[in-house]
């Protein structure tokens, strides 16, 4: 975790991952490396960080969201587990009712990982409490960036409508906005 573009990212020391709340091995960088170099180096368990690592999620909450989304859809079956009453686990052989157990036992761990709060968490252990100013600042960046994407994508997409064109038509369209000069390369 010495790479020198870490120097511009805050490092939030913490013992639970800050989406889930399991054991952190590794630590997650919020905005991903990708997107900026500024930004948070927050406590991860390895799952949620292989989960979301290069996500462009475009603010703290929707990282959070996402790696929540991704236990949920990850462990859905075992979410399906039905509740089991003391009468209905003994009639069943001893092997079929230890795996139900496990099941619910595991069941109830997912359950806490999705109710864990991250925010709550992520500002409990910020010894230098300017965690808050540090995430407005990347939303702010985020959301600059994610307007220009925005704007990108419809503007190729008007381009992409453009060249669908037929020939004619876009002549027509280029001589109305910029006259007969510079339209004889239109295609």
């Amino acid at each position: 975790m010495n790479d020198s573009h870490d120097e511009f990212r805050h490092k939030i020391i913490g013992h639970w991952c800050t989406y889930c709340g399991d054991n952190a091995e590794e630590f997650d960088h919020f905005p991903p490396r990708a997107v900026t170099n500024y930004g948070l180096l927050v406590p991860c368990c390895r799952e949620c960080n292989s989960h979301i690592s290069t996500l462009y999620a475009f603010s703290f909450k929707d990282r959070s969201l996402l790696a929540k989304d991704k236990i949920r859809k990850k462990y859905a079956k075992l979410l399906r587990i039905p509740e089991w009453d003391e009468e209905e686990l003994n009639d069943m052989a001893p092997h079929m009712r230890d795996s139900v157990l496990d099941g619910q036992r595991i069941q109830e761990i997912i359950k806490q990982r999705l109710a864990w709060d991250s925010w709550s968490y992520l500002k409990g252990i910020d010894i230098k409490n300017d965690i808050e100013r540090i995430v407005v600042e990347i939303d702010l960046i985020l959301g600059n960036m994610k307007r220009e994407f925005d704007r990108s994508e419809r503007l190729n997409k008007k381009n992409d409508q453009d060249l669908l064109k037929p020939k004619k038509s876009r002549q027509r369209a280029c001589m109305a906005e910029y006259g007969a000069i510079g339209c004889d390369m239109v295609g």
